[in-house]
């Protein structure tokens, strides 16, 4: 199962690329939209979204994800006080910031089971 982790911070990349790997999950690190996009464009089973990556929004990302056949999982990585009904209603769930690293990789490992 691959794994597209956007998110800008590179420490946080770093723990969560270490702790993902040791699950078994190959993982993509996508810093930028831009490198997001392409990302996507690659292919993923599940992927990881920060709302907000390098000062750009990375909301219309949750989207185009949606629009992939297939579509992969979207889990929002952000802090809760970002993630709305509305927006929490469109991804198929949330790694609220900060977290536990058994929560990230249950929170993964379910969505990479989710029925396609």
């Amino acid at each position: 199962m691959t794994v597209l982790l956007v998110e800008d911070d590179e420490s946080l990349r770093l723990l969560c690329r270490l702790n993902l790997e040791l699950e078994g999950f190959r993982v993509r690190e996508a810093p930028t939209v831009a490198e997001a996009r392409v990302g996507l464009a690659e292919g993923a089973d599940v992927v990881l979204l920060d709302l907000h990556v390098s000062g750009e929004d990375a909301h219309p990302l949750l989207d185009e994800a949606k629009l992939l056949d297939p579509a992969p999982a979207v889990l929002l990585f952000s802090g809760t006080a970002e993630i709305d009904s509305e927006l929490r209603g469109r991804a198929d769930g949330a790694v609220p910031k900060p977290f536990e690293i058994e929560a990230l990789v249950s929170s993964v490992r379910n969505a990479a089971r989710r029925p396609g």
